[in-house]
């Protein structure tokens, strides 16, 4: 219970306070997926979105129709160093079911933590296979 008041209170805040700051900034991710992906609890459908870092670990996704948002925490990830100026989404995929797991942009990186689903089924299934999608930047 406590700890969801906290992440709620951290969302106000970085919405409020980052989102202006980080925008103007150049660090908006954009990327098209052809699959559904989850984030944590949440599942989003194949489309167009936009990715927005909100402070040093918090991200925000929205979907370019304006239907879904997910506010999520990061790590920090090393950028990949034979690409230092690549911006990429990385998607772990277990059968046909797609986690975000990383995002590069502009020498920046966000890992995504793996959830209680995804973990389930990394213990049932064979090692994740990465999915890396070009993405933009602006």
């Amino acid at each position: 219970m406590r700890s969801s008041i906290i992440r709620t209170l951290l969302t106000i805040s970085f919405a409020a306070l980052g989102a202006t700051t980080l925008s103007a900034q150049g660090n908006t991710i954009h990327f098209t997926t052809p699959f559904d992906f989850s984030i944590g609890r949440s599942t989003l459908p194949a489309g167009e979105y936009h990715i927005v870092p909100m402070g040093q670990s918090a991200i925000t996704i929205r979907q370019s129709n304006g239907r879904n948002t997910v506010f999520f925490l990061t790590n920090a990830a090393a950028a990949a160093t034979s690409k230092p100026t690549a911006t990429t989404v990385t998607f772990r995929r277990y059968g046909n079911r797609y986690f975000l797991s990383e995002m590069l942009n502009q020498g920046r990186g966000w890992e995504v933590p793996p959830s209680r689903m995804e973990n389930e089924l990394a213990k049932r299934s064979v090692p994740a296979a990465p999915v890396e999608m070009v993405a933009s930047s602006r």
